[in-house]
C-alpha cells in the first residue's frame, strides 16, 4: 500500500490527492484528528507530512515531504496567516493553489454534502411566496463580512434580513436556516472573500431548497462542476445588484428559470452520488 502511494506521488498524479478529499468530504462536519492520525501514520514511515488548516505552522516539518491540505475559505488561510513564504509543499490540496505545484488538487466540490445547516429533501415542495432573503452574523473582520453588512444596509427594505448580523440580541442557534431558504425564491449569499474556485454551503443550500442564489464569487468552480448558470444571479459590484434588483428579482422571473433550478438540485444530487461512489470505491483500494 506504501509503495503504491509513493508511486503516485512520484508520478505526478493528483489520484492520491483525490483520494484524501473523499476521505475529507465525509469528516467535513467531525473533527480531523482520525482522518490525520490514520495518513500521518503511513506518511511518516516515507518521510512524508500532512499540514492541515490552523495546524499548519505546527505540524509543518523541514525535514519531511510536506502535504498541504488549506480547505478553509482562502479569505480566512490569508487573514489567519496560515502560510509563511518560506514553507515548501510536495503537494496541495487548496482553493487557491497558493504555492503554484504541479501536484494540486481543488476540493471544489467538497461542501457539496454539507447538511449541517440544510439537509437535502429532493421530493420536498418549497412553497415560493417571498421574494429575497439574507442571512449574516454581526462579524466585520473579512472583506467578505463587511460586504455583507453594506448589502444588508443598502437594500433593507427589499430583502429579509436573518441572523446577528441582522440581530445581534439573538443567539446564532436561536435561527434554523431552512426559514431563511423555505418560502424565498431568492437568496443573498455572500462568502468570507470571492474567490473563482471557492463556493461553500452557502450556494449549495439555495440549490438543495430550489431558491436562485444571487452570488459574488465561485463562477469558474460553478461552471466546472457543471451547473446552469441561468439558475444563478452573479453579481460583482453594489451597481451590479442594484441592476438585478430593478431587472431581475420578481415571481416572473423565479418562474422563467424553473428548468435551470431544476437542473441545479438534479446536478447537486450527481455530485453528491458520484462522491459516495468514489469513496466507496477507494475504501475498497
Amino acid at each position: 500500500m506504501t509503495k503504491k502511494i509513493l508511486k503516485t506521488i512520484t508520478q505526478k498524479s493528483n489520484n492520491l490527492l483525490q483520494r484524501l478529499v473523499y476521505e475529507l468530504d465525509f469528516r467535513i462536519n467531525n473533527p480531523m484528528n482520525r482522518l490525520l492520525n490514520d495518513f500521518q501514520h503511513l506518511f511518516r514511515k516515507n518521510g512524508l507530512n500532512i499540514c492541515y488548516n490552523r495546524f499548519i505552522s505546527r505540524d509543518y516539518k523541514l525535514d519531511k515531504k510536506n502535504i498541504l491540505i488549506a480547505i478553509d475559505s482562502p479569505a480566512v488561510v490569508e487573514y489567519r496567516k496560515w502560510l509563511k513564504p518560506e514553507m515548501e509543499f510536495i503537494a496541495e490540496i487548496s482553493f487557491a493553489n497558493y504555492y503554484n505545484l504541479k501536484h494540486y488538487y481543488c476540493p471544489r466540490e467538497l461542501y457539496i454534502a454539507n447538511d449541517t445547516h440544510v439537509y437535502l429533501k429532493p421530493s420536498r415542495e418549497y412553497k415560493k411566496n417571498r421574494l429575497v432573503s439574507m442571512i449574516y452574523s454581526n462579524s466585520k473582520i473579512l472583506e467578505g463580512h463587511k460586504f455583507r453588512h453594506k448589502v444588508a444596509e443598502l437594500f433593507k427594505d427589499q430583502i429579509d434580513r436573518y441572523g446577528t448580523g441582522a440581530d445581534p440580541s439573538k443567539k446564532t442557534t436561536d435561527l434554523k436556516k431552512i426559514i431563511t431558504l423555505d418560502k424565498y425564491m431568492f437568496q443573498i449569499a455572500i462568502e468570507n472573500g470571492k474567490y473563482p474556485e471557492y463556493v461553500s454551503e452557502k450556494f449549495y443550500d439555495c440549490v438543495k431548497t430550489r431558491t436562485i442564489p444571487i452570488y459574488p464569487g465561485g463562477e469558474k468552480a460553478i461552471k466546472k462542476m457543471g451547473f446552469d448558470r441561468e439558475g444563478i444571479l452573479f453579481f460583482d459590484t453594489i451597481e451590479d445588484l442594484e441592476k438585478i434588483f430593478d431587472e431581475k428579482v420578481s415571481k416572473s422571473t423565479y418562474k422563467k428559470k424553473k428548468d435551470a433550478i431544476d437542473y441545479n438540485l438534479k446536478r447537486l444530487i450527481e455530485i453528491r452520488n458520484e462522491r459516495k461512489l468514489n469513496f466507496f470505491f477507494n475504501t475498497l483500494k
